[in-house]
C-alpha cells in the first residue's frame, strides 16, 4: 500500500519526444479526509467531479485516501464535503491488545511529500525539515470504536507518543495554541491513519458561519444534502426550517446562480441567519419570518426544498413534530414543482416513513443513514410527481 501511495505522488506524464512540444507535467497530491459518516458516496461522487486524475486509494465508514492533480490550496477551499483534509502520512493497523506506538522509519512516512502539501497552502512559514526548533507544532488524536474498551490506549495516549516521536525525529517544539503545523491522527477500530492538517480547526464546523444556532447543521452535511437537490442557474430553492441559514448559504457557495430563502419562526434564527448571510452570502440569498405549515409563496413556483427539520431532541418535540410534518408536506406538494426535489434532514424516520406513504405528490428516491451529533438520522430524498403517478411509489426507509 505505501508503495503504491509514494509512487502515485511521482510525475505522471512522460516527456515529449524531441522536437515536439513539452506538455506541463502534473504532479499528483495524497491526501486524506474525513467525511460525515454515511455520506461516502456523495462525498466521493464530489471528488469524481472536482479532481483531476483521480485515484482513490483507501476508504472506510468515515474516511478516505485519494490521490489527484488538485492542489492542496485549492483542495481546501473546493472540497465542500470535507470535515477535513490532511496530506497524508501514514496508515497502519492497530490489534486490540497493543498500545499505539508509530514508528517512524523513513520508509513507512513520506514527511517530505505530506509538508510539500502543507506548505502549498502556507506559504509565509518556514520548511519545517529544516527549520527545527523553529517550527511549533501539535499532535491530535480522534479516536472511535463500535466495541467498548476496544483499544488499550486513550486519544492523549497516541497524540503524545506520536507527538514524542515527531519531537525526537525533527526538534519541532510542541504547543498547544497557536502552532504552525498540525499533525492529526485518527484510529478507528484497527485502522489508523496520520496526516498534516492544510486548515485550521474542521472546515465543516464554522465554515461559512459568524453565529452558530442551538442545533446547528454540520456544513459538509449541508453540503452534500444540496448535492442531491440538482440546483442549476435560476432554480428557487427553500429551507422552510432553516435556522442560522446553513443550508442556504452552502449552496450559495457553490450554485450561485440559483435564488435562496431560509426562514424559519423563531427571531433568534432569523437574527443569525440574518448575520451569516451579510458576512458569508451574497444577494441571491435571502431570510424573512415564516411558519412552516404557511409558507408565503405562490403554487409551483420552487424547484427544491432542503431542510433540516426538527429531530424532537435538543429542539421541539415528538408531539411537535406529529402535527408538524403532515402540514409541512401539504405545503411542499403545493409549492414544488412537478419533477422538483425535497431534500429532509430527520431522526423522526417512521414519522417521515407514514407521512410519504400518506402523501400522494411524492416519490421516494433515495435514503442515506448520516451521524448528526451522535444521532444517525435519515436524509431522504423525494421527487414530486404528478398524483396520478402516485402508484408508482416505492417507499424504502432509511
Amino acid at each position: 500500500y505505501q508503495r503504491r501511495v509514494r509512487g502515485s505522488l511521482e510525475l505522471v506524464m512522460e516527456p515529449s519526444p524531441q522536437g515536439s512540444n513539452s506538455k506541463k507535467q502534473k504532479i499528483l497530491h495524497t491526501y486524506v479526509s474525513t467525511f460525515p459518516k454515511g455520506l461516502g458516496q456523495l462525498f466521493c461522487r464530489e471528488l469524481k467531479t472536482k479532481c483531476s486524475d483521480l485515484e482513490i486509494l483507501w476508504q472506510d465508514s468515515g474516511s478516505i485516501v485519494f490521490s489527484t492533480s488538485l492542489a492542496p490550496q485549492l483542495a481546501v477551499k473546493s472540497l465542500k464535503g470535507a470535515n477535513l483534509l490532511c496530506s497524508f502520512l501514514h496508515r497502519t493497523r492497530i490489534l486490540p491488545e497493543t498500545d499505539f506506538l508509530v514508528d517512524l522509519k523513513k520508509d513507512d512516512i513520506d514527511w517530505k511529500e505530506a509538508l510539500h502539501s502543507w506548505r502549498m497552502v502556507y506559504t509565509s512559514k518556514p520548511d519545517p525539515l529544516t527549520c527545527g526548533p523553529e517550527i511549533t507544532f501539535r499532535a491530535t488524536c480522534e479516536r472511535n470504536s463500535k466495541t467498548k474498551n476496544y483499544h488499550k490506549f486513550g486519544s492523549m495516549d497516541a497524540a503524545k507518543a506520536f507527538g514524542a516521536k515527531i519531537n525526537d525525529t525533527f526538534h519541532w517544539k510542541p504547543k498547544m495554541r497557536d502552532f504552525d503545523l498540525e499533525v492529526f491522527i485518527n484510529v478507528q477500530d484497527e485502522n489508523a491513519w496520520m496526516g498534516v492538517m492544510l486548515h485550521k480547526g474542521l472546515l465543516s464546523k464554522t465554515r461559512n458561519r459568524t453565529v452558530l444556532g442551538k442545533t446547528t447543521l454540520n456544513s459538509a452535511v449541508a453540503y452534500l444534502m444540496c448535492s442531491l437537490a440538482n440546483i442549476g442557474p435560476g432554480s428557487f430553492v427553500l429551507d422552510p426550517t432553516g435556522g442560522v441559514g446553513t443550508i442556504p448559504i452552502e449552496a450559495s457557495q457553490e450554485w450561485p446562480s440559483a435564488l435562496y430563502f431560509t426562514g424559519d419562526n423563531k427571531s433568534k434564527c432569523i437574527d443569525g441567519a440574518l448575520k451569516n448571510i451579510e458576512n458569508h452570502a451574497g444577494p441571491t440569498v435571502s431570510c424573512l419570518v415564516m411558519d412552516a405549515r404557511y409558507m408565503p409563496f405562490r403554487d409551483g413556483i420552487v424547484d427544491a426544498i432542503v431542510t433540516d427539520l426538527p429531530f424532537g431532541k435538543r429542539e421541539g418535540s415528538h408531539k411537535i413534530n406529529q402535527a408538524l410534518y403532515p402540514k409541512l408536506f401539504k405545503e411542499m406538494e403545493r409549492l414544488i414543482k412537478i419533477g422538483g426535489s425535497a431534500i429532509l434532514l430527520t431522526l423522526e424516520k417512521k414519522l417521515l416513513a407514514r407521512t410519504i406513504e400518506n402523501s400522494k405528490g411524492f416519490k421516494l428516491e433515495e435514503t442515506y443513514l448520516v451521524d448528526v451529533g451522535g444521532y444517525f438520522a435519515s436524509i431522504y430524498h423525494l421527487r414530486r410527481i404528478n398524483q396520478s403517478d402516485s402508484n408508482e411509489k416505492q417507499i424504502t426507509l432509511g
